[in-house]
């Protein structure tokens, strides 16, 4: 091998005592990239550096210069420490150099306490040196260069600083003291450029309810802005700066958003942008509607009235169901239907007739409408039976009796007689008046109270006979009398005495022989 002279002090700066150069990383392609540049004219001797990691590990080192620095092959490839390893002098100055196996990172063992892991962690340690010939200037290192490339498991934030205790960043000039100026930056290796790995989905869904767009991508500092298009897919503009996540929700879709298309643009640190294709499409469906008309009340016995159930939006129809076991007429698919209870829906007292939607689009769920129907008993009466009574005396108790809804009773009579002790007693009695005798019947009705609307009242009655005296006084006139029933008896007076005529059921003409005036009565045994 040539001889050479290992020359690791060489004074080029005269002209000023301390000096600055700047040690920092580059991200290039992937790896980082660890440079330097001196600013002033400085020539560095050694570099001892320390870089690490925020995350992941330092994988592999490659691109760092081997060997002497030469004309048309200058850099920094030895380090002192590296002598004991790779180089071995023969007899006078003869130094040989075995350069395949040397890298220029720092022997763990040598210094363990100020040397950082190496390979496969998150730091290492770089020992770099020149060896030139000082009297050719065309051997020196360059100005500004690469010490190395160092690859990166993950994208991680790369810093680099002077490692002291080996001697940091050292002047070639004897005297001179470089201040390094350091600076960091952030690599992405090789497979972190943004992708999209699933597309959006178009979505259907019912108007009110999200609508949820998700990407899936990988990469490194992904960023993501949604877009939206309502011209059919033309022209898309960005919906917001809040748009900015993997997903992103429509909080309240509409009809008018029915058929609009979303796209997303993914980015990245560590390549170009992409955009999603095929667009997603949004769907929006009508929800359906249903109204199930007023609540009612009728009284049992009797149907509803017809239910006024009515269906919009996006139903077509409906079924109507009941809580109870009453039929729908003339069925439960007629929106307008009457219920007629059963008498299961009558002991109740109520029941929940529900209208629910049909013919609505997916995802859009039924509508559901209700209305009470309250069935109110009816009211119920009774009386006594009928009696015959003679003129001048009063019925014995009528015995009404009412029930259902009814809560009390009301009697009243065809004639002009009187209820005692009042009307509104159940039990009363009834005393007829003359009209009344004369007349010889009345009718007498018990009319129910208190029950509930639209229940009406309950009636029921009694015939009431009543067999009496009926005087006549005559004026010397002819005078004929028909009676029904019993014996007709004649007197002087009103006083009597009263004597048989023998006449029975018939009719009976007077004689104007038989006086001035007499009375004549019909007696009943």
């Amino acid at each position: 091998m040539k001889k050479c002279l290992v020359l690791l002090n060489v004074c080029l700066l005269a002209s000023s005592t301390r000096s600055a150069v700047r040690v920092f990383v580059e991200d290039s392609n992937g790896a980082a990239a660890i440079k330097y540049e001196c600013t002033a004219g400085e020539v560095v001797r050694s570099f001892a550096l320390d870089v690490s990691l925020d995350k992941g590990r330092v994988v592999g080192i490659t691109n760092f210069f081997r060997g002497i620095s030469k004309v048309g092959a200058q850099g920094y490839g030895i380090f002192p420490a590296a002598f004991r390893d790779y180089i071995t002098v023969s007899s006078g100055t003869n130094a040989n150099w075995t350069v395949s196996g040397y890298t220029p990172l720092a022997v763990v063992a040598d210094s363990p306490g100020n040397t950082l892991p190496g390979l496969n962690s998150n730091g290492v340690t770089l020992e770099l040196g020149g060896l030139w010939d000082a009297a050719t200037p065309a051997t020196f290192p360059p100005a500004a260069g690469t010490l190395c490339l160092l690859q990166v498991s993950e994208p991680a934030q790369v810093s680099v600083a002077a490692n002291a205790t080996r001697g940091g960043v050292v002047s070639a000039s004897s005297g001179v003291s470089i201040t390094p100026i350091f600076a960091g930056a952030l690599v992405i290796p090789p497979g972190n450029a943004p992708a999209i790995t699933n597309q959006p989905a178009s979505l259907t869904v019912c108007a009110g309810s999200p609508a949820v767009f998700r990407v899936g991508a990988t990469g490194w500092g992904l960023t993501y802005q949604w877009q939206v298009s309502g011209a059919g897919g033309m022209a898309f503009t960005n919906i917001s700066a809040t748009a900015t996540n993997a997903n992103y929700t429509n909080l309240l879709a509409t009809l008018a958003d029915d058929g609009n298309q979303y796209q997303v643009t993914v980015g990245g640190a560590g390549g170009p942008s992409v955009t999603s294709a095929p667009p997603a499409v949004l769907s929006v469906n009508a929800p359906a509607t249903a109204s199930a008309g007023s609540n009612q009340t009728i009284c049992a016995g009797s149907s509803t009235a017809g239910l006024g159930g009515s269906v919009g939006g996006g139903a077509t129809g409906g079924t109507w169901s009941s809580s109870g076991t009453g039929t729908f007429a003339p069925n439960v698919t007629t929106l307008n239907a009457t219920y007629n209870p059963s008498a299961a829906d009558i002991a109740a007292g109520t029941v929940t007739l529900t209208l629910s939607s049909t013919g609505q689009q997916a995802p859009c769920g039924e509508a559901i409408a209700q209305a009470v129907l309250t069935i109110n008993p009816a009211a119920t009466a009774s009386s006594g039976s009928n009696q015959t009574i003679c003129a001048g005396s009063s019925t014995s108790g009528l015995g009404g009796s009412v029930g259902g809804g009814a809560t009390g009773g009301t009697w009243s009579s065809s004639g002009t007689g009187t209820f005692a002790p009042n009307v509104t007693t159940l039990n009363a009695t009834y005393n007829p008046s003359g009209a009344d005798i004369a007349a010889g019947t009345v009718t007498l009705t018990l009319s129910s109270t208190g029950q509930l609307a639209p229940c009406s009242a309950a009636t029921a009655q009694v015939a009431l006979i009543i067999r009496g005296p009926v005087g006549i006084q005559l004026a010397k006139e002819v005078i004929t009398i028909s009676f029904a029933g019993g014996e007709l008896e004649t007197a002087p007076a009103v006083q009597g005495p009263w004597s048989g005529t023998g006449n029975r059921s018939g009719t009976y003409t007077n004689s104007v022989t038989e006086g001035p005036a007499r009375f004549y009565r019909v007696h009943y045994p």
